[in-house]
């Protein structure tokens, strides 16, 4: 009798944190939670750094990168960059509500570097949208 409520409370206690993404990541009371939104609403990929959101939408040789917190609220960065597999870099530049730059076709991943206004700089290698993934050359 003991095994079974001990795994049973260890199956309740184990799935907590996923409860949140069940009901919408808002509390009883509406408030939004922190981390809880996770979709693309750009349609394009989205990746954590630390307390930020960053969906990175490819297409046409044009990259743009929506910037918000923890919480979806959009952010507004003093700029960024980007360096591709090629070599090949480019600048961000504000437009509306999104930083936008030119990107080379076929490009198989980039390194974003997107700075904040309070100095904060965000770095990450994402692949391509088209899911390739970069290989690792390695002894055969």
């Amino acid at each position: 009798m003991r095994t079974t409520t001990a795994v049973l409370a260890g199956a309740v206690l184990f799935t907590l944190p996923f409860q949140l993404y069940l009901h919408g990541g808002s509390h009883h009371d509406g408030r939004a939670e922190p981390h809880a939104d996770h979709d693309a609403r750009h349609g394009g990929t989205l990746v954590m750094i630390d307390d930020h959101h960053l969906e990175i939408v490819t297409e046409d040789g044009r990259i743009e990168v929506y910037v918000t917190d923890a919480l979806r609220r959009p952010v507004q960065p003093s700029g960024g960059s980007a360096r591709f597999d090629d070599g090949m870099g480019t600048t961000f530049v504000w437009h509306s509500y999104r930083l936008v730059a030119e990107a080379p076709r076929g490009f198989v991943w980039a390194d974003y570097e997107i700075r904040l206004a309070d100095g904060v700089v965000l770095a990450i290698r994402v692949p391509a949208p088209d899911g390739a993934v970069p290989r690792l050359k390695g002894p055969a």
